[in-house]
C-alpha cells in the first residue's frame, strides 16, 4: 500500500506475472474479463501540467495485448480532490491515446484506485464506475472510461476472508494489517 513498495513489487520490469494476476482478480470481480500479455509502461508521467505547476504521475501504467489501457493509483489517505484527480488521470490518458490513433481505434481505459479510506456511504470492497444515465437503468454512455475502486479498509472489516476469491488473496498480500488478523 506504499507507492515505493507497490512500484517495486508490481510496476517494475519482471513483475508482469504478478501484476497480471492482480489486475485480472480486480477485473473479473467487476465483470471486465481478463487481460493477457500485459506490458508495463515505464513512463508514469501523463503529459500536461495541473494546478500549482504539478505533473500527473501514476503509480502504474500498463497496456494489454488487446489495446486496453489499465492504470493503477494507490492512495492510503482520502484527500479533498481525490475524485477529481482520478477523472483528470483517466481523461488525460484517454485524450493522449486518441491523439496517437484516431477515434476509430480508441480502446477502453481503466483506472484502478487501490484505496485505504472510506469512499462512499456503502463501503464495499470493489466498485466499478462507468458513465451512465442515472435516470434510465442500463443506459451507458460509453465503455471507454471505467474507474474501479478497490477499498482495502472495507476489506479489513470482513468477518471472514474467502481464500477461493483471487481478489481477497491479493488484498491479504497487499495489506500487512490484514495479514496479522
Amino acid at each position: 500500500m506504499y507507492d515505493f513498495l507497490f512500484s517495486n513489487y508490481m510496476a517494475s520490469k519482471g513483475c508482469g506475472k504478478q501484476l497480471t494476476g492482480l489486475i485480472n482478480a480486480i477485473l473479473v470481480e467487476n465483470n471486465e474479463g481478463n487481460v493477457f500479455n500485459l506490458k508495463i509502461i515505464d513512463n508514469k508521467f501523463l503529459s500536461g501540467k495541473v494546478a500549482n505547476n504539478r505533473n500527473c504521475i501514476l503509480d502504474l501504467r500498463s497496456k494489454s495485448f488487446d489495446g486496453r489501457v489499465v492504470n493503477i493509483e494507490v492512495q492510503k489517505q482520502g484527500e479533498k480532490y481525490f475524485r477529481r484527480r482520478s477523472h483528470l488521470y483517466i481523461s488525460r490518458e484517454l485524450s493522449n491515446s486518441a491523439e496517437k490513433g484516431g477515434l476509430e481505434r480508441l480502446k477502453s481505459h481503466i483506472l484502478i484506485n487501490i484505496i485505504d479510506f472510506r469512499f462512499c456511504k456503502n463501503n464495499v470492497i470493489s466498485r466499478k464506475f462507468n458513465m451512465i444515465d442515472k435516470t434510465e437503468l442500463n443506459c451507458e454512455y460509453s465503455d471507454c472510461i471505467k474507474i474501479i475502486n478497490v477499498n482495502v479498509s472495507a476489506f479489513r472489516k470482513l468477518k471472514e476472508i474467502d481464500f477461493d476469491n483471487p481478489l481477497h488473496r491479493w488484498l491479504v498480500f497487499l495489506d500487512k494489517k490484514v495479514q496479522g488478523r
